[in-house]
């Protein structure tokens, strides 16, 4: 039986998303990481999917566009709430349930498809949803997870950075920082695939790694674009260029990558 005390049953984006870093590369990795996961998420032949803690759903209408019979399960709800409005506005309602990942109320071997977008380091029992998404997919079924990479070249360079900006006195010590342990608050562990795959051990196998983006809310990053601020058309080619430069390289060696997108097969 998992540990339920910490379960965040009122979860809400905003908070999270005010402290994130603005600039073009926020902008593009927002846009990048939603088209690499759903891009992973859809492909096949279609089936019956399942999206753990959905949020409001997003991926719904597209992936419903591509054969997959849509279900959300969601904590919040506020979230849950979100979701039904909007499906429902956009003339296509999704089906929506209460519940968290550690406790999936389905039988086993039920879905050729789970999804967790950007949720898994939110879990209180990370290991436990794990285990859980591999209990209800089906012996041919994929589970697909995206995740932040705090084991990408743009974390790991940051966090070199930080160190030596606190040791000088750049940076007050106590301030925290973009790339800092997220554990401090809002996320349980790092997202990193060794994590993922400690958590998987025994009950699934990784089977595709694929990356987004590189160099988001690395130091200085940002001045990179500055010359290249105009609404133009040749200062967004120039913009543009450089960022899918960098996503070029994030997705030919997804370990350096911002984002990552695991997919995932039963043994």
């Amino acid at each position: 039986m998992p540990d339920l005390q910490n379960v965040d049953l009122s979860w809400q984006p905003e908070p999270l998303q005010e402290d994130w870093p603005r600039g073009a590369d926020t902008e593009f990795i927002m846009w990048r990481m939603e088209q690499a996961f759903i891009d992973q998420a859809k492909d096949g032949p279609g089936g019956l999917l399942l999206d753990i803690a959905c949020g409001h759903a997003r991926h719904c209408m597209e992936l419903r566009a591509h054969g997959w019979d849509f279900i959300g399960i969601e904590p919040s709800p506020e979230m849950v709430r979100r979701a039904r409005e909007w499906t429902a506005a956009a003339g296509d309602p999704a089906e929506m349930m209460y519940g968290i990942g550690e406790l999936l109320p389905f039988k086993d071997e039920s879905f050729d498809r789970i999804l967790c977008m950007s949720s898994l380091d939110h879990f209180a029992n990370p290991d436990v949803g794990m285990r859980e998404m591999a209990r209800i997919l089906k012996p041919d079924g994929r589970i697909v997870i995206g995740l932040v990479n705090y084991a990408g070249i743009a974390c790991n360079g940051s966090r070199l950075l930080y160190k030596l900006g606190r040791r000088i006195g750049t940076i007050p010590k106590g301030k925290r920082m973009f790339w800092d342990d997220p554990t401090e608050g809002e996320h349980t562990f790092e997202g990193k695939t060794k994590a993922l795959k400690k958590f998987a051990e025994g009950s699934l196998v990784l089977e595709k790694e694929y990356g987004a983006s590189m160099m988001w809310a690395f130091p200085g990053w940002k001045y990179v674009f500055y010359p290249f601020m105009g609404r133009s058309k040749p200062m967004r080619v120039v913009r543009g260029g450089i960022l899918k430069t960098a996503d070029r390289i994030g997705r030919a060696f997804p370990t350096v990558s911002d984002f990552v997108v695991t997919t995932w097969r039963k043994p």
